[in-house]
């Protein structure tokens, strides 16, 4: 008889479940089965519903005595996403984010479908109930953008046209909808794909334009280049914070971080004159000329 799965690895399966239950799209990329058919909840009480569950999770990996140091940290990995869930949500980026880079909205919604390998008739199903469900996910994502809106947390202006412009590219022929293409020889692939293409009239492309029209609405108040920083948003000291704890895992301040950077580009500068000093240079600024001169003769 085996002994029962240690409760350490038993809560990180739970937690990663939920949590790729809630990033769908992720679970598409890393090729994970399984939630092929779902879309992200973008709404706020969606969102704060992930948020209180995160935290819970939190809460069960502090009840949890390990046994190990492999259990320590596996423990300590629940901890530590479980706080970087709470702390994204909280930072409400949906709010203000609008971009044609495919790690937000609509933009990712299309780079995911594009990606989508459809290997059997099931993956080709969810594959059209995701496509089913993206009215909603799209509605949501321009609700968000309004909200963010009347609290004064407003999109980068030069972003905000570049997707502007992206998405009227995109939406006269939708190509990444059309990409993923039905398994080979499959029975029912004709009529599948006629699916496809009323969803695609029918859903999806009147859920984009609805979005464009949103964030055309919003672009005379969209922040300039000069304010394109989380400092520039109500909150967005307390978000820069966040973002530090959620991309370092340091408890970091924003003015240590800009330090360490100062100091390490010092010290390259540094090095890079004493290297010079063996090839007969002189200080940074007859290095840096060495090298520009150097750049500039090996071009063909």
């Amino acid at each position: 008889m085996t002994d029962p799965t240690p409760a350490p690895r038993d809560l990180a399966d739970r937690f990663q479940q939920r949590w790729l239950e809630h990033n769908p799209f992720a679970a598409t990329m890393y090729g994970i089965g399984g939630y092929d058919h779902l879309l992200p909840d973008e709404s706020e009480a969606g969102e704060q519903a992930w948020r209180a569950e995160a935290g819970r999770f939190g809460a069960e990996a502090d009840a949890i005595t390990a046994a190990t140091p492999a259990e320590a940290v596996t423990l300590g990995c629940v901890r530590g996403a479980a706080a970087h869930e709470q702390d994204g949500i909280d930072m409400a980026a949906a709010e203000h984010t609008v971009t044609a880079m495919q790690f937000a909205g609509p933009a990712t919604f299309l780079a995911v479908a594009a990606r989508t390998v459809l290997v059997d008739p099931e993956s080709a199903e969810a594959y059209l109930t995701r496509l089913r469900g993206s009215g909603t996910w799209f509605g949501q994502l321009g609700k968000r953008l309004r909200t963010g809106a009347g609290k004064g947390r407003l999109p980068v202006a030069p972003l905000a046209e570049r997707a502007i412009a992206w998405a009227q590219d995109v939406l006269p022929g939708l190509d990444p909808v059309f990409a993923p293409q039905p398994p080979a020889g499959w029975a029912r692939a004709e009529a599948w794909e006629q699916e496809r293409r009323v969803v695609a009239d029918e859903v999806v492309r009147p859920a984009l334009a609805s979005w464009v029209e949103t964030v055309t609405y919003l672009l005379p108040q969209a922040r300039p280049s000069d304010r394109a920083g989380l400092v520039w948003l109500p909150g967005g000291q307390e978000d820069y914070a966040r973002a530090i704890r959620i991309f370092t895992t340091l408890p970091r301040s924003p003015e240590e971080l800009h330090q360490t950077g100062l100091d390490q580009v010092a010290e390259l500068e540094a090095r890079a004159v004493r290297l010079g000093a063996g090839l007969g240079l002189s200080g940074r600024d007859e290095v840096f000329g060495a090298l520009r001169d150097s750049a500039r003769s090996a071009r063909p």
